[in-house]
């Protein structure tokens, strides 16, 4: 922040006013004043969004000028930029004008030149007069007359000045505030290009010390790039010559895109008129445009991430909820979930990923019979982030809506209902390489997260026996496990792999076991309760047939590239299929040799091929030792 003192006696002193100090008539010191600066709203019908006092500026330039229009000599005056308060001293009988000149921002981003004044009607700022762009700080100004008077009090004779305790300043520009309305705001997030064209005007590039404006802009302002609302300010447009007014017609013009990669331009005219100092020109725009009635959710990153949009399993999200089953628990054959929920803010579509990796082009298909006999395109995702969580809205629900089926015929549904959306059936499809990989996944493992009585926020995860806590970065590592495995198991290759070796397949009585119930086994869906080995017990990993499942933090992050590590892993899953360490399961060759080294041998086929998508290794989350 700058702030700009002007001290015209060359001597300064620093007060700190509070708003109680300050009674209807500002004194300080007997001989001078304290005087508060704020702005309100813009003058016009329409009024700002909200009050800037108390805003503070970020610059400040003022002056004490006597009745004849110079800065008068004798004064001691400083601005405090904590309070927004000025305050001067030394001030005796007379007339005098109080000049103010405060920014809101930066004003050197606009190329403003700030002119040391010898009197009121010098030129205080000047803006260029080629610049084809708007200010991008706010200009306040103040010219307040006042008077200091000998006045009788109960210490006698004293010399005050009539000035209030507060002042408001006014802007010195004007605004142009562009408000937008869609019929459907997927339209509005798929825009491409959204811009403004306004009339050609003149506007004034000077302004001097008694409030008068001069300078003339030699340039067209550029179109201006717009999104949803946005406010643009201007130095006022001249006056008294109607081929410098900002009046006639100005253009909107916006180029969207849809789901399949088809564009649409649109122009809307509007009229503009006349920029002036402290006042709010308010454009209202009705978007009408083709995708008005269009059904599918065409969500676009900026969609995405207008939706407000959270990740799961992060390294702050609370243990009451990363272990909680009915808030964290997923299925490797259904990693994106979809369901439809109502909030207190509304009826939202709802998805969520568990997933170290995101995918691109995403289609959401629905099949309800009452609104078709296929299939129709729900919705579509430019793309979904790994561990992305978000609620989108559904604009047209209750209202008639145009959707594509699978055939490509365009269907129109009257009235799409919640009841409707809450009874469909729902399919995911995608080209994406790495979704093509988890469709792949008939076998699935369902996972849930646990404490085991341990405590993520200790620097040790509250050991308890065997157990430590488990924390997000370890759940995170689980997920991408699981889903590699679950895609590993059925793989044809796996499938040889087993049966080339039916004599490495000894359960605990060191019978063998058929290939055929091995892979069954590893292929039967099992429901895992994942926790974190203490590994200074001397354990690496428990399992059991109850879905128990945990190994040691070095297992978790390094399962990809270690054999050992991944070793682990593939033990307790044995246990989990019920076997003890008698067994080849455990503690034999399907564990060490085979499922193991398959594993890391062909990680660069799976769907997470790299510890790099999480890169966990180096996370600051981890405990400090395995």
């Amino acid at each position: 922040m700058r702030n700009y003192l002007v001290i015209l006696l060359g001597v300064l002193f620093f007060t700190a006013c509070k708003k109680d100090d300050l009674d209807n008539t500002a004194v300080g010191k007997g001989k001078g004043f304290v005087v508060r600066l704020f702005d309100n709203d813009f003058g016009g019908k329409e009024s700002r969004s909200s009050s800037s006092m108390n805003e503070g500026y970020d610059f400040v330039d003022f002056y004490i000028m006597d009745e004849y229009g110079t800065p008068h000599e004798g004064v001691i005056a400083e601005y405090n930029e904590l309070t927004s308060e000025i305050v001067a001293d030394g001030l005796h009988k007379g007339k005098y004008s109080l000049l103010v000149l405060a920014v809101r921002g930066d004003y050197s981003s606009d190329g403003a030149t700030i002119s040391k004044l010898n009197g009121v009607s010098d030129e205080w700022i000047r803006f260029s007069t080629d610049r084809d762009v708007p200010l991008k700080s706010e200009y306040f100004y103040l010219k307040r007359d006042f008077e200091v008077k000998e006045v009788m009090t109960d210490n006698g004779m004293q010399e005050v000045a009539d000035m209030p305790s507060g002042i408001e300043l006014k802007l010195i520009v004007g605004c142009i505030d562009f408000n937008l309305v869609y019929n459907n705001q997927y339209v509005r997030t798929a825009a491409v290009r959204s811009d403004v064209t306004l009339a050609p005007a003149v506007y004034y590039t000077s302004f001097s010390a008694d409030g008068k404006y001069s300078g003339r802009s030699q340039a067209d302002i550029k179109p201006l790039v717009l999104d949803g609302s946005a406010v643009f300010y201007f130095m006022p447009t001249v006056k008294g010559d109607e081929t410098a007014a900002n009046v006639g017609k100005g253009n909107f013009a916006m180029q969207t895109r849809n789901y399949m990669g088809e564009t649409v331009v649109r122009n809307y005219e509007f009229d503009v008129v006349d920029v002036m100092p402290n006042y709010r020109t308010q454009v209202n725009l009705k978007i009408t445009h083709p995708d008005d009635s269009r059904g599918t959710l065409f969500v676009t990153k900026k969609a995405y991430v207008e939706s407000d949009p959270k990740l799961i399993l992060q390294d702050d999200e609370p243990h009451s909820i990363y272990t909680n089953p009915n808030e964290r628990s997923f299925s490797t054959v259904e990693p994106l979930q979809l369901s439809f929920k109502e909030m207190d803010n509304g009826k939202k579509f709802h998805a969520r990923f568990y997933s170290p990796r995101e995918i691109t082009g995403v289609t959401v298909k629905l099949y309800e019979p009452s609104i078709s006999q296929e299939y129709v395109d729900f919705a579509y995702f430019d793309s979904i982030p790994a561990f992305g969580d978000v609620y989108l809205d559904i604009p047209l629900l209750g209202k008639s809506a145009v959707f594509r089926t699978e055939s490509g015929k365009q269907i129109k549904v009257n009235e799409l209902t919640w009841e409707q959306l809450k009874g469909a059936k729902l399919k995911i499809e995608s080209e994406n390489p790495y979704w093509q990989k988890l469709t792949k996944i008939k076998y699935g493992y369902e996972a849930y997260f646990a404490l085991y009585a341990g405590d993520p926020t200790l620097p040790n995860g509250g050991g308890n026996g065997k157990w430590k806590a488990i924390r997000p970065v370890h759940c995170r590592e689980a997920v991408a496990f699981l889903i590699n495995y679950s895609y590993m198991v059925g793989l044809p290759e796996l499938e040889k792999l087993i049966h080339d070796n039916p004599d490495k397949l000894h359960d605990d009585s060191r019978n063998l076991v058929p290939p055929e119930f091995v892979l069954a086994q590893m292929r039967q869906g099992y429901r895992l309760k994942v926790g974190l080995i203490d590994a200074s017990e001397g354990f690496l990993g428990l399992g059991g047939i109850d879905g128990t499942y945990g190994v040691y933090q070095g297992s978790y992050t390094h399962h990809y590239d270690n054999y050992y590590r991944a070793e682990a892993l593939a033990h307790e899953l044995g246990h989990v299929m019920g076997y003890s360490h008698g067994s080849d399961f455990t503690n034999g060759p399907w564990a060490w040799t085979l499922v193991n080294h398959f594993y890391v041998d062909h990680l660069h086929e799976f769907p997470v091929d790299s510890w790099k998508y999480l890169n966990s290794r180096n996370s600051k989350a981890l405990y400090p030792t395995n």
